[in-house]
């Protein structure tokens, strides 16, 4: 594909990623040694497939996790405070923890102080 409108620019792509739903018609790949490489690389060789995608997702969506603190109490100064200083109560997560274990952690205590100073409330039900 080149870019500027000039082939002696143009972007080699080194390899092809798929999932699962990608199918790639067996036999297809062949070595495309008509077609001219204008660029300087000994080591790309053009090639072409065919390849099948999906329409659609072949899996269900993740569900999302249900809430469980009240969002429509989020303006609320009192809980708002409560919400604060939970925030600066919460443990210290020690520079010595990967990066993905770091952000979880953070995650699910400011996930619990939510929960914690904005609790969903029960509507009862009248009785008559």
């Amino acid at each position: 594909m080149p870019k500027r409108g000039s082939f002696e620019d143009a972007i080699c792509i080194d390899h092809f990623i798929g999932s699962s739903s990608v199918v790639c018609k067996s036999g297809s790949i062949v070595q495309c040694s008509e077609l001219g490489h204008v660029q300087a690389a000994d080591d790309h060789i053009p090639i072409a497939g065919f390849f099948q995608f999906p329409v659609v997702s072949v899996t269900a969506p993740i569900p999302r996790k249900k809430v469980r603190y009240d969002r429509a109490s989020l303006g609320d100064p009192v809980k708002s405070q409560c919400f604060i200083n939970l925030l600066n109560n919460l443990p210290v997560v020690h520079a010595n923890v990967d990066n993905t274990s770091h952000c979880h952690t953070l995650q699910n205590n400011v996930y619990s102080a939510l929960c914690e100073a904005f609790p969903v409330t029960k509507i009862k039900k009248k009785s008559f």
